[in-house]
């Protein structure tokens, strides 16, 4: 299954991802970003069947990309355009972001090692995720490819809990 940049953003807007309250130079910062460098991004994950560690992968690189291709600055000049201390506010933001996907990347070197380590399965791993009912068995199946989940419940990846 092929997914598209637009059917992407189609499946963000509908999960409620993409507020219709936001600016509208937010909204189409955010777009951008999920069509073209998202979609990049993830092209050679898109096709393989979803697990718990691809999609911490995914989003891992949803992480790195939406800062290094500048999408964070984007969106929040864009949410804020009067503020005085955007700036700060953005460096705060990056580095913040920047630590979370230094801790996702090396849970992701040692995965199946993390899990044993707390005990986890991955069908474990995959309840803290919010997903829809049917989803975890689809996944440990690997019936669902990450494109599928990215469309199906497109949070799932781009909604990062991470501890």
């Amino acid at each position: 299954m092929k997914i598209t940049g637009k059917q992407v953003v189609s499946a963000v807007k509908q999960s409620g991802g993409i507020d219709p309250n936001w600016r509208p130079a937010q909204q189409k910062a955010m777009e951008k970003y999920l069509e073209k460098d998202l979609a990049d991004a993830l092209s050679n994950l898109l096709d393989q069947p979803a697990s718990a560690e691809l999609i911490l992968a995914a989003q891992l690189k949803h992480v790195e990309t939406f800062v290094g291709c500048g999408a964070l600055r984007k969106i929040l000049t864009a949410a804020f355009p009067n503020d005085k201390l955007i700036s700060q506010r953005i460096a705060t933001a990056e580095t913040q972001m920047k630590k979370l996907a230094g801790q996702m990347s090396l849970a992701l070197a040692d995965f199946d090692d993390l899990l044993k380590q707390n005990g986890l399965q991955e069908r474990d791993y995959l309840m803290t995720m919010n997903l829809k009912p049917g989803t975890a068995n689809k996944i440990l199946q690997r019936q669902m490819t990450i494109g599928e989940l990215l469309i199906d419940q497109p949070r799932v990846i781009l909604d990062i809990r991470f501890s």
